[in-house]
């Protein structure tokens, strides 16, 4: 796995606790920027731990209030951090159908309305599983 270009992508809580650990003094500078865009040359991604498990459960969506994800109980971990080299990871993405609103029939404003959704999603293949690592809570 080529070590340019790989992203590193990180929880909030991971990350908070790497810039707190960082210190830097510049001359009489109090006000310096503690935010870490690159480590190790490696491009920085924070992701709120509330998004990043190793596995989650779809709900069925039946009414307008439900659906979403949430964390699996028994078996979905917090994940720390995820290093991924973008060729171990083939994304593909679906637009579902796109739904026009002329001003006439716009109840929002009076306008033009557009809605669509966009479905994705990320696999990897067996070949190419070097390319990504991942750290997870244990418990």
């Amino acid at each position: 796995v080529p070590a340019d270009g790989r992203i590193l992508f990180i929880s909030d809580v991971v990350l908070a606790a790497l810039e707190g650990a960082v210190t830097r003094q510049l001359a009489n500078d109090n006000a310096v920027d503690r935010r870490v865009m690159r480590l190790d040359n490696m491009e920085v991604v924070m992701v709120p731990q509330t998004r990043f498990y190793t596995q989650v459960t779809l709900d069925a969506g039946a009414t307008s209030s439900a659906g979403g994800y949430s964390k699996t109980a028994s078996t979905g971990k917090d994940i720390n951090f995820m290093i991924v080299h973008p060729s171990a990871v083939l994304q593909a993405t679906k637009l579902d159908n796109m739904k026009y609103f002329a001003p006439e029939v716009n109840q929002k404003g009076d306008g033009h309305l557009w809605q669509y959704r966009l479905y994705h999603d990320a696999y990897v293949y067996d070949n190419h599983q070097k390319g990504i690592y991942l750290s997870n809570k244990a418990s």
